[in-house]
């Protein structure tokens, strides 16, 4: 099921910018996205998944795939 949630974060973020990065990556740090980017997968995933993901509350969050695939668990 985790591989399922991973294909589909994965595909909404290649959505926004077609390159190649690993799960755990930190795609903002990296440079892979940039901030408006990250607002428009979070509401993407949001849509997606009938959710609201509350990233504000989480202290050192890394925007990571693995990261956003355990914040769509909760």
């Amino acid at each position: 099921m985790k591989k399922n949630y991973n294909l589909k974060v994965k595909k909404i973020v290649k959505g926004y910018r077609n390159v190649n990065f690993r799960d755990n990556d930190d795609l903002y740090q990296k440079g892979i996205l940039d901030s408006m980017d990250i607002m428009n997968v979070i509401v993407d995933i949001e849509k997606m998944y009938g959710i609201k993901l509350n990233l504000n509350k989480s202290k050192n969050f890394k925007f990571s795939i693995s990261n956003l695939v355990k914040k769509i668990k909760k």
